[in-house]
């Protein structure tokens, strides 16, 4: 069945409420999804059995990819896919949707990259979910990132020349946080590898860490963590995997520093590799007029986060660079045609904006700024 189009009716709304009457009365009616022009609103199916809503969700999704493709082809211009919601709306599954029909379509040109691709895709976005994803007030596991992926093809012959995945607006600031709402946590991947810590002795992980609070089943994050570090041995190799779980422990130890004499300083310092005089130099002192001058407490608190913020942040682009990497070594394209230039490229882009949470929880600067950013975002949508 077609979706209702709201600009098509006749009389149209008369006003917001109308409109939200509307949309709730086809909701009660088991109909989720309706359409405002180019614009699909998505009731969140509550109650609903998961197949059920997979279903619906696959059925108009594959729309709003079809249309996409078919206006890039039509018109010669680039088209943007952008998904926005409520933290837990179900974003996340919806573009996992929309790749998956725009695969299926890319297939008719290429066959066997699309299958890497989508293994590969898949890889990825386990690793991205479990680097970037914590629990918050709406959803236990929410992405606090945008993600872009982009489907990039050659202007004239509307080959797909490369796929490519990209992150921003990451909440970094979770990393190296010691104080916690009751119904928030740390990075997924932190609480998996803490609840892991006994297969790995020489991280000296300790049972209790105050950048970890305790918010999970440590089975269920161990079987997690098994998975994680599978897939993290597959994309990256045996030894990188290893750094990066060294690296791991690096930023929970720097999550439990308080002053320049705790414990958790030599134990990050020998995951990092580095001396324990430079590590505290780095956090507790700071170089003016080429002297050597402590800093505050609270400088030195901020140095600290900053450092596991950072390391962090690096791995997760390391990630990406090594997934993006591969990705463009197995297209077909990228191997004939050296000619990248974004004069001859036209693309997809598929949009996954982290969602909008309650304040009334303790969220930070950073969700604040997520937020505003949804709202301009919505603006931009709405007005254009």
């Amino acid at each position: 069945m077609p979706l209702l189009d709201l600009t098509k009716l006749t009389p149209a709304p008369s006003d917001e409420r109308a409109v939200a009457d509307l949309l709730h009365g086809r909701w009660v009616d088991g109909d989720l999804v309706s359409k405002v022009g180019d614009i699909y609103i998505a009731l969140r199916p509550v109650g609903l059995e998961d197949g059920h809503v997979a279903s619906l969700s696959a059925q108009s999704i594959s729309s709003m990819a079809d249309t996409a493709y078919t206006r890039l082809q039509a018109t010669g211009r680039s088209q943007t896919i952008l998904t926005q919601g409520e933290s837990g709306s179900g974003k996340t599954t919806a573009m996992k949707h929309l790749m998956n029909a725009l695969g299926e379509k890319m297939k008719l040109q290429d066959a066997e990259y699309m299958s890497h691709a989508a293994e590969l895709s898949d890889r990825v976005a386990h690793l991205l979910d479990a680097f970037g994803s914590a629990m918050t007030s709406l959803n236990p596991q929410s992405s606090r990132y945008l993600k872009t992926i982009s489907y990039t093809f050659n202007t004239e012959s509307m080959e797909l020349k490369a796929l490519r995945l990209s992150i921003s607006a990451f909440e970094r600031s979770r990393v190296g946080r010691t104080h916690w709402h009751q119904h928030e946590s740390n990075f997924s991947v932190l609480h998996q590898l803490h609840a892991s810590r006994a297969l790995y002795p020489h991280l000296e992980l300790p049972d209790d860490a105050d950048g970890i609070p305790s918010r999970f089943s440590e089975d269920n994050l161990q079987a997690n963590w098994a998975e994680t570090v599978t897939t993290l041995k597959i994309v990256l190799g045996n030894e990188e995997a290893a750094k990066i779980v060294t690296v791991l422990g690096s930023v929970i130890h720097l999550s439990m520093i308080k002053g320049k004499n705790h414990p958790a300083v030599s134990k990050a310092a020998r995951c990092l590799g580095v001396s324990e005089e430079r590590l505290k130099r780095s956090m507790f002192f700071r170089e003016a007029g080429g002297e050597l001058l402590p800093r505050t407490p609270s400088e030195s608190e901020i140095a600290r986060a900053s450092l596991a913020q950072a390391l962090y942040k690096r791995v997760l682009d390391y990630l990406l660079a090594v997934g993006n990497e591969q990705l463009a070594l197995k297209s077909r394209h990228s191997r004939e045609t050296a000619d990248t230039s974004e004069v001859n490229l036209l693309s997809i882009d598929l949009i996954d904006m982290c969602g909008f949470e309650d304040f009334a929880s303790g969220n930070s600067l950073d969700q604040f700024l997520i937020n505003v950013l949804n709202e301009e975002l919505h603006d931009l949508v709405s007005t254009d």
